[in-house]
């Protein structure tokens, strides 16, 4: 009987613990989607250079009222497959080199630095992107319609002035040596607290569902380009898979393993109880 019970409590403490554990891991604590910025969406430049790249949010609860927006930014310049991503060709010149110098945010419904009380000591950065940048107008030119992508509406970047923007320099024109910007194939992270009423899931919807309604903007700026002007000013949109698909969300390795510790647990308290 002592036995049985000891083995019953072990089960059960190991039942709590391995709860625990996935309750931990599997919260909705954070959430991610993937913006674009390729020829897809419209460049100034016709055709366009080819340069692209992609920014995945990622949105984390601090428990204080603030959420952390992490950014993995990814200059994937000369990879892209419009088949594959979009189900069309689009033409552009192949780049296969470039310097990403930044992107920038505009919302319609107002500004984000007000909405989410965005001052410049908010924001970590690098050498890469160092540069928390806010109501730039400086990326001009009218965007078209790319091949492959004919009912992509006309934008022109001459309307726009972004609310914040994350660049190599001050401005989102990047003027100056381009050097130290993200290069093709290279990537980095920066991250930004946003104070909000929101959680992390609902801060996540807020940005993702502005982008699918066109009311939140993204532009960015390429240079170095070894193709077609060798500069390229880009509009964003969200990797086109996620608005088709719903997503699925995998558990992390974490929780699959406390998952694991539980079944082992419970195995070996109903062992030692048939004993």
């Amino acid at each position: 009987m002592r036995n049985q019970t000891f083995s019953t409590l072990i089960g059960s403490s190991l039942l709590a613990a391995g709860l625990a554990a996935v309750s931990s891991v599997v919260a909705p604590i954070a959430s991610a989607f993937t913006l674009d910025f390729n020829a897809y969406y419209g460049s100034t430049n016709n055709p366009a250079t080819g340069a692209s790249a992609q920014v995945d949010f990622n949105f984390l609860d601090l428990g204080d009222g603030t959420v952390k927006l992490d950014l993995n930014i990814l200059n994937n310049t000369g990879t892209v497959n419009y088949q594959d991503l979009y189900r069309t060709d689009v033409t552009t010149s192949g780049a296969t080199q470039s310097r990403f110098m930044g992107f920038g945010l505009d919302w319609t419904g107002g500004n984000l630095a007000d909405k989410f009380s965005i001052e410049t000591s908010d924001y970590t950065g690098n050498s890469k992107f160092g540069n928390l940048i806010f109501d730039d107008n400086s990326i001009q030119g009218q965007a078209g319609s790319t091949a492959g992508n004919a009912g992509m509406s006309t934008t022109s970047f001459n309307d726009i002035t972004f609310d914040i923007g994350f660049g190599n320099k001050n401005t989102l024109m990047g003027n100056g040596n381009p050097n130290g910007a993200l290069g093709a194939g290279e990537s980095t992270t920066v991250s930004l607290i946003l104070d909000t009423d929101l959680d992390a899931l609902a801060t996540e919807a807020f940005f993702e569902n502005a982008f699918k309604n066109g009311e939140l903007i993204a532009g960015a700026r390429f240079k170095a380009v070894d193709a077609g002007s060798g500069s390229d000013k880009i509009f964003g949109g969200l990797y086109e898979e996620l608005t088709k698909e719903p997503k699925v969300r995998v558990p992390e390795p974490g929780s699959i393993a406390a998952l694991a510790f539980i079944g082992g647990g419970m195995f070996l308290s109903r062992r030692r109880q048939s004993h």
